[in-house]
């Protein structure tokens, strides 16, 4: 992390000819309070638009002025957003830090590098607004964190914290980055893209990882792995000793932003050698005239997180197949099933996979945008379930508000449109 003068972050916004802001601010007790300020310099952050949310206590507003506007901001202390003119008390000076392309933080994800330029504004522990949302023409939320949550696009399960008094510039890098990174057994496949692509480098990571110099045009990378995937495997993409993006590929560097090709045996193999959990159900047999138990877990599965039911497995994770049945007939029914059964209908796939002679029928559910998810055989009479560890209960009344609230949290509505600023 390095640090500079705010001068030196006012002369770099000074030079964008656009910028793209969004910004919130609260007034708990009297006089308007800038919670968060998040510029962004280069490509708009993604689903990105112009539009204002005005509420008697908050407003959040978001438009695309000249950069040289939000530097006069920092050299005069005073943010000029109309409807909201708010002191800005600067304090010392700014901490620059690097992240690599798609970083999850505590902001949105950007499909560029990025340098996050942080201002120590004021006092950071401002007064909670508490409280509904709700005005004509405006979403409505249940609290200021969730409509915050949803305006600066961060999903709400990452719990962040609209509380305090932020202001952020968070510079894109367009040289080069790594955009998808796919492992096979024997080689990395990465793919890269970029306006400086020519003279830089992608290096596997560790001691003696190949490497493959970029041109202009280089679009896909293939580096071979002749022994797999090492202990602290990464991938470095650099030019002239600056890296400018990376991906962790070693899992236990909390490295998860890659695809793993594996056969689906093996994959179906790896379910079962983790056990029960809360996204993975075994069942020895397929359900017979009443699928009402296993229609439940694909309900409570959508509810949560996804998960897959693996038919023709013991509790123990001992395999016993499904038995002689055609295969086609098998998948058709399952899918029959859900579809009568599950309210609304969630996103799914069932596969019949060979372990070893003998046949496991895999449901896999997604984690689902609709909830909540019930069961029943008419819309009258519908009942909700959801999952803990590696047991289905039904779901209390607490949980049906949970889903709900969640869901008109994120739900697009109308915005008044605003003029530029």
């Amino acid at each position: 992390m390095d640090r500079h003068s705010v001068s030196v972050l006012s002369d770099l916004l000074a030079m964008q000819p656009r910028v793209w802001l969004r910004a919130a601010a609260v007034r708990p007790d009297g006089d308007w309070q800038l919670s968060l300020l998040e510029v962004t310099v280069g490509e708009p952050p993604p689903r990105w638009r112009r539009q204002r949310w005005s509420y008697e206590r908050s407003v959040l507003v978001a438009s695309a002025p000249a950069g040289r506007t939000v530097a006069r901001w920092l050299e005069r202390g005073r943010v000029a957003l109309s409807p909201l003119s708010i002191d800005l008390q600067l304090q010392g000076t700014v901490s620059v830090e690097r992240q690599d392309s798609r970083f999850q933080g505590i902001y949105q994800q950007l499909p560029w590098p990025t340098r996050e330029w942080t201002v120590h504004v004021g006092d950071r522990s401002g007064p909670v607004l508490h409280g509904e949302l709700v005005a004509a023409g405006m979403p409505a939320f249940i609290n200021f964190e969730h409509a915050a949550a949803a305006f600066f696009g961060v999903p709400q399960r990452l719990n962040r914290n609209f509380s305090g008094r932020e202001l952020v510039v968070r510079e894109q890098d367009r040289r080069a980055r790594i955009d998808r990174v796919l492992v096979r057994p024997t080689e990395v496949v990465a793919e890269v893209c970029g306006e400086r692509l020519r003279g830089a480098s992608l290096t596997l990571g560790g001691d003696g990882g190949p490497a493959r110099s970029l041109s202009a045009r280089t679009r896909q990378v293939r580096l071979p792995m002749a022994e797999g995937l090492g202990s602290g495997a990464w991938l470095a993409l650099h030019c002239d000793g600056e890296l400018l993006d990376r991906r962790i590929l070693d899992p236990t560097w909390g490295g998860k932003d890659f695809e793993v090709e594996v056969d689906v045996s093996t994959r179906v193999e790896m379910l079962i050698s983790s056990g029960e959990q809360a996204t993975v159900e075994f069942k020895r047999q397929l359900p017979g005239t009443d699928p009402s138990g296993a229609m439940k877990t694909v309900a409570a599965f959508a509810n949560g997180d996804g998960g897959a039911i693996l038919f023709g497995v013991e509790d123990d994770g001992e395999i016993v197949g499904v038995g002689e049945h055609e295969r086609r007939r098998s998948l058709d029914r399952l899918t029959n099933m859900i579809r009568d059964w599950v309210r609304p209908l969630p996103d799914f796939n069932c596969e019949m996979v060979d372990i070893d002679g003998r046949d496991v029928i895999v449901i896999n559910v997604a984690s689902g945008s609709a909830t909540p998810y019930g069961i029943g055989t008419n819309d009258r009479n519908i009942a909700y379930y959801v999952r803990r560890a590696g047991s289905t209960f039904p779901a209390t009344p607490t949980d049906v508000r949970a889903f709900v609230g969640a869901r008109v949290s994120v739900m697009p509505a109308p915005s008044p449109p605003v003029g530029r600023r």
